[in-house]
């Protein structure tokens, strides 16, 4: 059945009859069969007709027309090159009779005809585009759609709307895509852009393998500084953690080894010795306040070691100035001089 036509039937006009009148969003067409354009006549909704120039006119059939606006809207799938992922299309559009004897004379619009160009028009896209081509293959929609519409004849087709976006995974390929393309030149051909993508990717593996290898060195470091504590200490220094939450975290790691030792002084898994041993160790073992202590005691003698210089300088100097003080017995009285 037509996309706008609602029925047919024969027609005749008698003596007494008056010329039929459509409902308001319909029209007729009283057509000879077979005669043509030329031979008929289209009857619209609140006009009124001559019976006579009907009856005169011979018609014998009869079409009734809807003049209601159609809607289009339909979802498709486009597949891109690499065939694992696709675009999103969706297309609308509303389209009115616009020219009846045009329509009906010239080509009728079939129920389904748009549904079966357009996918026709889909399907020549699948494998063309790859995840960038969104813009590209949007127009040439566009153009290849609008082309085609304009073969049915008598419609009116307006408000066209194609929208296409790659599917969820593909805009995730397309985004990652993007990053590592920055700071790659403009390729001149698509030989020299896979060159500029492998450079790219190398430069990439290489910053984070030295930085891994860097990570672990410092670990490295930390746990021979600091034992079972470099973890902990790492992070700190990193600022991850701030100062009462590293103190807090050497107390309970304290704590715990003393709660191991009561349990094995409590089974009598160690002698007494060993115990004491072992608790002389929890309570000595603070590699903080050792690296402290230590840099504070470096600073003590170094200051000491100052201070004990500056004061024999004093003592050499006051030294020499007593000495120059002090008198000569021999000159300490000269000739003449009497007591």
């Amino acid at each position: 059945m037509s996309e706008f036509i609602k029925d047919k039937e024969p027609f005749k006009l008698g003596l007494l009859d008056k010329v039929p009148s459509p409902e308001e969003g319909e029209c007729f067409l009283l057509y000879q069969e077979g005669a043509g354009s030329a031979n008929s006549v289209l009857i619209n909704y609140g006009v009124r007709y001559s019976s006579t120039e009907i009856r005169h006119g011979r018609y014998n059939q009869k079409a009734i027309f809807s003049l209601e606006e159609k809607v289009f809207s339909q979802n498709y799938r486009i597949m891109m090159k690499d065939n694992n992922f696709y675009f999103d299309v969706t297309i609308k559009m509303s389209y009115t009779l616009q020219d009846v004897k045009v329509y009906f004379f010239q080509g009728i619009l079939e129920e389904g005809d748009i549904q079966q160009a357009i996918r026709s028009i889909i399907r020549r896209q699948d494998g063309k585009w790859d995840v960038l081509g969104e813009t590209k293959l949007q127009s040439e929609l566009e153009t290849e759609i609008e082309k085609r519409l304009k073969q049915y004849g008598g419609i009116r087709f307006k408000q066209l709307e194609v929208v296409v976006r790659p599917e969820a995974d593909a805009e995730k390929l397309r985004e990652s895509n993007k990053s590592k393309t920055v700071g790659i030149h403009v390729a001149k051909n698509e030989t020299d852009e896979k060159i500029a993508r492998n450079e790219q990717n190398e430069r990439i593996i290489e910053s984070e393998r030295k930085l891994k290898s860097k990570q672990i060195e410092d670990m490295a470091l930390m746990w021979k500084n600091f034992g079972d504590m470099g973890a902990i200490v790492n992070e700190y220094f990193k600022g991850k953690i701030d100062g009462k939450e590293f103190y807090n975290f050497i107390l309970r790691a304290r704590s715990e080894k003393m709660s191991m030792l009561q349990t094995v002084a409590s089974n009598d898994m160690m002698t007494g010795n060993e115990i004491l041993n072992e608790l002389n160790k929890v309570l000595s073992n603070n590699e903080f306040l050792q690296i402290a202590e230590s840099q504070q005691l470096s600073g003590e003698e170094a200051g000491k070691s100052e201070k004990k210089e500056a004061e024999d300088k004093d003592t050499e100097v006051s030294d020499r100035e007593e000495e120059e003080r002090e008198p000569n017995d021999e000159d300490a009285f000269s000739d003449g001089d009497y007591i």
